[in-house]
Protein backbone atom coordinates (compact mmCIF):
# COMPACT_ATOMS: atom_id res chain seq x y z
CA UNK A 1 0.00 0.00 0.00
CA UNK A 2 1.42 3.38 -0.99
CA UNK A 3 0.50 6.25 1.31
CA UNK A 4 0.63 10.01 0.73
CA UNK A 5 -0.06 12.64 3.35
CA UNK A 6 -1.81 15.95 3.31
CA UNK A 7 -1.42 18.49 6.05
CA UNK A 8 -3.20 21.64 7.14
CA UNK A 9 -0.19 23.95 7.09
CA UNK A 10 3.05 24.60 5.24
CA UNK A 11 5.81 22.31 6.44
CA UNK A 12 9.50 22.74 5.85
CA UNK A 13 11.72 19.68 5.49
CA UNK A 14 12.88 19.99 9.09
CA UNK A 15 9.36 20.13 10.52
CA UNK A 16 8.13 17.54 8.05
CA UNK A 17 10.78 15.03 9.18
CA UNK A 18 9.81 15.66 12.81
CA UNK A 19 6.13 15.05 12.12
CA UNK A 20 6.77 12.02 9.95
CA UNK A 21 8.95 10.56 12.73
CA UNK A 22 5.98 10.86 15.09
CA UNK A 23 3.72 9.10 12.59
CA UNK A 24 6.26 6.30 12.08
CA UNK A 25 6.79 5.72 15.78
CA UNK A 26 3.02 5.50 16.25
CA UNK A 27 2.65 2.82 13.57
CA UNK A 28 5.58 0.57 14.41
CA UNK A 29 4.17 -2.46 16.18
CA UNK A 30 6.11 -5.69 16.61
CA UNK A 31 2.89 -7.73 16.52
CA UNK A 32 1.75 -6.64 13.03
CA UNK A 33 3.92 -7.02 9.95
CA UNK A 34 5.67 -9.34 7.55
CA UNK A 35 8.66 -11.46 8.46
CA UNK A 36 11.56 -10.21 6.35
CA UNK A 37 14.92 -11.71 7.22
CA UNK A 38 13.78 -12.58 10.73
CA UNK A 39 12.47 -9.07 11.45
CA UNK A 40 8.84 -8.01 11.66
CA UNK A 41 8.47 -5.16 9.16
CA UNK A 42 5.23 -3.23 8.76
CA UNK A 43 6.33 0.05 7.17
CA UNK A 44 8.87 1.25 4.62
CA UNK A 45 9.36 5.00 4.58
CA UNK A 46 11.19 7.61 2.55
CA UNK A 47 10.36 11.27 3.29
CA UNK A 48 6.56 11.45 3.24
CA UNK A 49 6.05 8.33 1.08
CA UNK A 50 5.23 5.21 3.05
CA UNK A 51 4.45 1.61 2.27
CA UNK A 52 2.50 -0.40 4.83
CA UNK A 53 3.14 -4.15 4.89
CA UNK A 54 0.82 -6.69 6.46
CA UNK A 55 0.22 -10.41 6.03
CA UNK A 56 -3.59 -10.14 6.10
CA UNK A 57 -6.46 -7.81 5.29
CA UNK A 58 -7.32 -7.35 8.99
CA UNK A 59 -3.72 -6.51 9.93
CA UNK A 60 -3.46 -3.92 7.16
CA UNK A 61 -6.74 -2.28 8.17
CA UNK A 62 -5.45 -2.15 11.77
CA UNK A 63 -2.31 -0.38 10.53
CA UNK A 64 -4.44 2.06 8.53
CA UNK A 65 -6.61 2.79 11.56
CA UNK A 66 -3.52 3.32 13.70
CA UNK A 67 -2.08 5.61 11.02
CA UNK A 68 -5.27 7.65 10.91
CA UNK A 69 -5.23 8.20 14.69
CA UNK A 70 -1.49 8.95 14.86
CA UNK A 71 -1.55 11.35 11.91
CA UNK A 72 -4.72 13.00 13.22
CA UNK A 73 -2.97 13.76 16.51
CA UNK A 74 -0.56 16.07 14.66
CA UNK A 75 -3.19 17.49 12.28
CA UNK A 76 -2.23 15.37 9.26
CA UNK A 77 -4.24 12.90 7.24
CA UNK A 78 -3.72 10.20 4.65
CA UNK A 79 -4.44 11.45 1.14
CA UNK A 80 -6.87 8.75 0.06
CA UNK A 81 -6.89 9.92 -3.58
CA UNK A 82 -3.16 9.16 -3.89
CA UNK A 83 -3.14 6.08 -1.68
CA UNK A 84 -3.36 2.73 -3.44
CA UNK A 85 -3.46 -0.92 -2.40
CA UNK A 86 -1.72 -3.81 -4.10
CA UNK A 87 -1.91 -7.48 -3.17
CA UNK A 88 1.08 -9.73 -3.70
CA UNK A 89 0.10 -13.37 -3.94
CA UNK A 90 2.33 -15.97 -2.31
CA UNK A 91 4.74 -17.79 -4.62
CA UNK A 92 3.15 -21.11 -3.68
CA UNK A 93 -0.31 -21.00 -5.28
CA UNK A 94 -1.70 -23.51 -2.78
CA UNK A 95 -1.32 -20.88 -0.02
CA UNK A 96 -3.71 -18.42 -1.71
CA UNK A 97 -6.79 -18.14 0.46
CA UNK A 98 -8.90 -15.79 -1.66
CA UNK A 99 -8.67 -13.52 -4.68
CA UNK A 100 -11.30 -11.04 -3.44
CA UNK A 101 -10.73 -8.73 -0.49
CA UNK A 102 -12.98 -6.15 1.16
CA UNK A 103 -12.10 -2.53 0.44
CA UNK A 104 -9.70 -0.79 2.75
CA UNK A 105 -10.70 2.57 4.18
CA UNK A 106 -8.73 5.62 5.26
CA UNK A 107 -10.40 8.82 6.44
CA UNK A 108 -13.75 7.06 5.87
CA UNK A 109 -12.99 6.76 2.13
CA UNK A 110 -12.42 3.56 0.18
CA UNK A 111 -8.94 3.01 -1.22
CA UNK A 112 -8.43 1.74 -4.74
CA UNK A 113 -6.68 -1.50 -5.71
CA UNK A 114 -4.07 -1.45 -8.48
CA UNK A 115 -1.98 -4.07 -10.27
CA UNK A 116 1.13 -1.87 -10.34
CA UNK A 117 2.44 1.46 -9.12
CA UNK A 118 5.66 3.43 -9.11
CA UNK A 119 7.40 3.90 -5.77
CA UNK A 120 10.68 5.82 -5.54
CA UNK A 121 11.32 5.29 -9.25
CA UNK A 122 10.74 1.55 -9.16
CA UNK A 123 7.65 -0.05 -10.67
CA UNK A 124 6.06 -2.55 -8.30
CA UNK A 125 3.50 -4.98 -9.69
CA UNK A 126 1.49 -7.82 -8.25
CA UNK A 127 3.11 -10.38 -10.57
CA UNK A 128 6.40 -9.76 -8.69
CA UNK A 129 8.32 -9.44 -11.94
CA UNK A 130 10.78 -6.70 -12.93
CA UNK A 131 9.78 -6.71 -16.61
CA UNK A 132 8.22 -3.22 -16.55
CA UNK A 133 11.27 -1.76 -14.81
CA UNK A 134 13.71 -3.47 -17.16
CA UNK A 135 11.76 -2.25 -20.20
CA UNK A 136 11.68 1.32 -18.84
CA UNK A 137 15.41 1.34 -18.06
CA UNK A 138 16.28 -0.16 -21.45
CA UNK A 139 14.18 2.51 -23.19
CA UNK A 140 15.93 5.23 -21.15
CA UNK A 141 19.33 3.79 -22.05
CA UNK A 142 18.51 3.86 -25.78
CA UNK A 143 17.25 7.43 -25.46
CA UNK A 144 20.46 8.56 -23.71
CA UNK A 145 22.68 6.77 -26.23
CA UNK A 146 20.81 8.32 -29.16
CA UNK A 147 21.11 11.76 -27.57
CA UNK A 148 24.87 11.37 -27.13
CA UNK A 149 25.36 10.01 -30.64
CA UNK A 150 23.30 12.71 -32.32
CA UNK A 151 25.11 15.41 -30.31
CA UNK A 152 28.52 14.03 -31.32
CA UNK A 153 27.50 13.73 -34.97
CA UNK A 154 26.34 17.34 -35.16
CA UNK A 155 29.59 18.56 -33.51
CA UNK A 156 31.86 16.54 -35.79
CA UNK A 157 30.07 17.38 -39.02
CA UNK A 158 32.01 20.17 -40.75
CA UNK A 159 29.73 20.55 -43.71
CA UNK A 160 29.40 23.84 -45.53
CA UNK A 161 26.21 24.91 -47.15
CA UNK A 162 26.38 26.13 -50.69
Amino acid sequence: MLLNYCHSGTLTNLFSSRYIREVLSGIINPNIGCNIGGYMVNILAYADDHVLLAPSWRALQQLLDKLQVTAGDIDMCCNSKKTVCIIFSPKCRSKIITYQFPNFTANNEQLSFVNKFKYLGHILNNSQLDDANIYRERRNLFFRCNSILSENLTRNCHCQRI
